[in-house]
């Protein structure tokens, strides 16, 4: 009786632990083909401030070399090409880095980081042709979000002027996410 009962409790307590771990982007094929094993160290927390978030998408990227990549076909679409790049931690998509080639209309490259289906970070940087200007202008966006998509900190510039982030760009930028991850992972 009292192996049986230890046996109970083990088991009690595996299952609560099991049910701490959170949930990863796994294809169901991962779990036959093992899942590499990850290699960042520390990983977004929804408690984290803009602030150290910043510091946890710089080390991101600063290790980028020691993710799997994953590099889709490009596409292009009259004179603009696009590229996509996910980075996998283990089997978690992390950075996806997604460049722009506009031609004569300019070029971006945009950064979108996650932990798990929460965009924590994204930042864009590049060239544009600006409406009341026959010149490429510089343009800028950063954002540090709440797992609930609440932003912890937004700004954007054009032509180095500041320049509130809407409420619409932000629903749009969350959308383009979901999609950007999802397509990532459909091909991983």
């Amino acid at each position: 009786r009292p192996a049986r009962t230890g046996s109970l409790l083990a088991t009690a307590l595996l299952l609560a632990a099991a049910s701490c771990v959170p949930a990863r982007d796994r294809l169901p094929e991962d779990a036959a083909n093992g899942t590499p094993t990850p290699v960042l160290p520390w990983r977004a927390r929804p408690a984290d401030n803009a602030s150290q978030l910043a510091r946890t998408a710089d080390a991101v990227e600063s290790h980028v070399r020691h993710l799997r990549a994953r590099s889709l076909p490009s596409q292009t679409r009259g004179d603009a090409t696009r590229t996509l790049t996910g980075y996998f931690d283990g089997g978690d998509l992390v950075l996806v880095v997604e460049s722009i080639e506009q031609g004569d209309y300019g070029a971006s490259d945009r950064r979108w980081f996650f932990e798990g289906a929460w965009l924590y970070h994204h930042r864009a940087a590049g060239l544009r042709l600006f409406r009341d200007n026959s010149s490429l202008v510089p343009v800028e966006r950063r954002l540090y979000l709440a797992p609930d998509g609440t932003p912890l900190y937004s700004f954007q510039a054009l032509a180095g002027n500041p320049d509130a982030v809407t409420a619409g760009e932000l629903t749009g930028l969350l959308g383009e996410a979901r999609r950007l991850r999802r397509q990532l992972l459909a091909t991983d």
